[in-house]
């Protein structure tokens, strides 16, 4: 996954696979589920991981220091 812009890519992963992020912007950002089953702060022009929920679906997430900012990671 890439952030940019204030954009987030939809992204698409396997259940419990390693989602690697990367923060092309220069401020900060999360990538938080709107369910809580994932989270995670990703530092300006920096680079985190998650694992992905192992239930397929669709997950919403936001940014929780940029509320606007949304995005889905579809699992399947």
């Amino acid at each position: 996954m890439t952030i940019h812009g204030f954009k987030f890519d939809t992204v698409h992963a396997a259940p419990g696979e390693t989602v690697n992020i990367t923060n092309g912007d220069s401020d900060d950002h999360t990538v938080t589920a709107k369910d809580g089953s994932f989270g995670v702060p990703v530092p300006a022009g920096g680079a985190n991981t998650f694992v992905a929920p192992r239930t397929p679906g669709t997950y919403s997430f936001y940014c929780q220091i940029h509320p606007g900012m949304t995005g889905t990671l579809v699992v399947g």
